[in-house]
């Protein structure tokens, strides 16, 4: 007895997302006008990884059938290649994630900590974001010469992104 038909669709594609800190957040960086910038953290929310159709073309030719529902919060100025997710789909397709303040399931990456997601999860308002949790904590150092300033923020606007080229 069989309980579903055979299925002849080809095998559905597999997208595997990973996240990793850059040598610009690990290490620094030298600005166009001489600015060395250090992170000292370099906190965010990644996440809620999906399949969704192509660009102009939303008719139903992605048969996107796993997603993520969560975040990982990582301290880009360590953390190791990570898995974030591995979403499957078939037909055309494109790969959407999210940066945003951490979710109540959120799982902590490298270099995050309960204290960091408890901050973040805070609900606040300023002049870009209304009612938002932070989805990026930043602080750092900046020189030039004889000049020193250190840097503390926090940001409260999320991003969905879901056109990512080759470049």
């Amino acid at each position: 007895m069989a309980c579903l038909p055979a299925d002849s669709r080809p095998p559905p594609a597999q997208v595997f997302v990973s996240a990793e800190a850059s040598v610009a957040t690990s290490d620094h960086f030298v600005t166009d006008d001489g600015w060395t910038i250090h992170f000292g953290r370099f906190v965010t929310a990644l996440g809620n990884v999906d399949l969704d159709g192509v660009e102009d073309r939303d008719d139903g030719s992605c048969n996107g059938y796993s997603q993520t529902n969560y975040e990982w919060l990582f301290d880009f100025t360590v953390a190791p290649p990570s898995k974030v997710a591995v979403v499957y789909g078939l037909g055309a397709c494109r790969v959407e994630y999210r940066f945003r303040g951490p979710g109540d399931d959120a799982v902590l990456g490298d270099g995050a900590t309960a204290e960091d997601a408890e901050i973040m999860r805070t609900r606040a308002s300023n002049q870009f974001a209304d009612d938002e949790r932070t989805s990026l904590i930043v602080t750092g150092t900046a020189s030039r010469g004889d000049e020193h300033k250190s840097f503390s923020w926090s940001f409260r606007r999320s991003f969905e992104i879901e056109r990512c080229g080759e470049d």
